[in-house]
């Protein structure tokens, strides 16, 4: 059965300062008693009963919270974890804010392969000529996300309708390479535990690198685009409201 032993002074953990106090410090966890492979042991150790979870403070150091664990096998049955505090503004503080950047995948229909090039198939009658066809199909794509999260005085429920659903004017504070229309804001909300002084308000955005708008492009019978259409001929775009979403002081 694992036992974990917490600050294992013999483990050498480490710190750092500097002119506003400890900026990093470390714990020592030895978990004994493990079993299976080096891998299963490492694995066992992260889940041990009684090692704090990421996020959680330092119990004597106001400040310091957890933010990585590095596990060592020293010998057999024997994983010394490293517990990493750093120093970050509390979720209370006004100056704290959680970012969380990751990806999502959405499902769309086209007509154009990789290369931007129309799909095509080929269908060959029984005794007739082969004939090309031009198809749709769903495809799935990857899109970056980010999850930008603070706590706010007052409902956050103007600024929902205001920005969900539109897109970046242009470079922005959690973006500043972007072209315009290829960040959305996805939706804002917010969630109150003193009858609505502050809120813990959460704001949702997606990427997509060729830009938020819905495209309608001409096609002969066989489902082609012919060779002539162009973004004033032949093409139906639908865009989506322009906000500056640096007026949301992200």
């Amino acid at each position: 059965m694992a036992t974990m032993h917490m600050d294992f002074i013999h483990g050498n953990p480490r710190g750092e300062r500097d002119e506003k106090g400890w900026f990093m410090i470390e714990r020592i966890a030895r978990v004994t008693g493990l079993t299976g492979s080096g891998p299963d042991q490492l694995r066992t150790a992260m889940f041990v009963y009684g090692l704090p979870d990421f996020g959680s403070e330092h119990p004597t150091m106001a400040g310091m919270f957890v933010v990585r664990f590095i596990p060592k096998l020293t010998t057999k049955g024997v994983v010394d974890l490293r517990i990493v505090y750093e120093r970050r503004a509390e979720p209370d503080s006004p100056d704290y804010a959680e970012i969380i950047v990751g990806s999502s995948i959405r499902q769309k229909e086209t007509s154009l392969d990789i290369d931007g090039n129309t799909i095509l198939g080929t269908y060959t009658p029984t005794g007739g000529a082969a004939e090309n066809f031009a198809v749709t199909l769903s495809v799935f794509e990857p899109h970056t996300t980010i999850r930008y999260s603070r706590r706010e005085e007052g409902s956050p429920g103007k600024k929902s309708l205001e920005y969900t659903g539109s897109v970046n004017s242009g470079t922005w504070s959690l973006d500043k390479d972007c072209a315009p229309r290829t960040w959305m804001c996805m939706g804002i909300a917010g969630s109150s535990r003193d009858g609505g002084k502050t809120y813990d308000v959460v704001y949702e955005f997606e990427y997509d690198p060729f830009t938020w708008s819905e495209e309608g492009i001409y096609r002969d019978s066989t489902g082609r685009k012919p060779n002539d259409v162009t973004p004033a001929n032949g093409t139906v775009r639908r865009e989506y409201p322009i906000a500056n979403f640096d007026s949301l002081k992200l």
